[in-house]
């Protein structure tokens, strides 16, 4: 499963544009470490209510669109829903769900492509809303892929969980957007973290199965592999850091920071 890791943020209507540069820094188009492309939600970060989710094959491009930052036509975004949401509201929460620049190898060896993998994981996720809550997401006037939806369970609801904050999980980045497009060092912990996620969710698919002792033993496995001797110096960096010791990113002391 190569969608591995969840990224948390909240933004004020006047961020957009800072937001938008974290998500080009973060997800350039030639980046070493992830794929800009992946799945995004954008949520209440005062009840946790999935708004929307939605697949790009480039995050920050499709961000912008969303947000008013290029373009000039409401067509085929949200910036209508995502304008009038600011109009009452201070801050509007926005995930991702990345996966690593190294998905490109599997559509070289044949198999899934980052757009194959995108498509399903968003018809899992709309589907496992439908399943929860008796219907799509508020901005989501279709459904998603149809073979995606066959992969949603009864854990599947897990993940809205992980994306609004409402639930913990090392499935979910320990540093914000915003921050990680500022700190080269915690992008790198990520990384590393999200070879572990990646392996324990093998199998499992976009669930909230797979719990944080499954992905630190997968970790131990990866850093302890003699296959993978170049793990080992990023893994001792990690657990000797203090990174895996942080809260993921809360909405309210996300709220606060952007408050200061």
């Amino acid at each position: 499963m190569t969608l591995a890791t969840v990224i948390r943020e909240v933004y004020r209507s006047s961020e957009r544009h800072d937001l938008r540069d974290a998500l080009k820094t973060l997800l350039p188009a030639d980046g070493q470490d992830w794929h800009p492309s992946g799945l995004y939600c954008f949520w209440d970060p005062a009840t946790h209510e999935v708004l929307y989710l939605g697949l790009a094959s480039d995050i920050q491009r499709r961000f912008a669109q969303h947000n008013a930052l290029s373009g000039s036509s409401a067509k085929g975004n949200k910036r209508e829903q995502i304008d009038s949401w600011f109009k009452t509201n201070d801050t509007l929460g926005y995930s991702i769900i990345v996966q690593s620049a190294a998905v490109v190898l599997l559509e070289q060896m044949g198999m899934d492509t980052f757009s194959d993998i995108i498509a399903t994981g968003e018809g899992q996720l709309i589907e496992a809303h439908v399943q929860k809550f008796g219907q799509r997401p508020a901005w989501n006037k279709i459904g998603g892929s149809t073979y995606g939806a066959t992969w949603a369970g009864v854990r599947s609801p897990g993940y809205f969980g992980l994306l609004t904050g409402r639930s913990d999980s090392l499935l979910v980045a320990r540093r914000t957007i915003r921050q990680l497009a500022a700190e080269p060092e915690s992008v790198q912990h990520e990384m590393t973290l999200h070879s572990g996620r990646m392996h324990a969710l093998h199998n499992f698919g976009m669930t909230d199965g797979v719990d944080d002792s499954r992905i630190m033993e997968k970790l131990s496995e990866l850093a302890q592999s003699p296959y993978l001797v170049s793990e080992l110096p990023s893994h001792i960096n990690l657990v000797a850091s203090g990174y895996l010791m942080l809260d993921a990113p809360h909405p309210e002391r996300m709220a606060d920071e952007v408050d200061q």
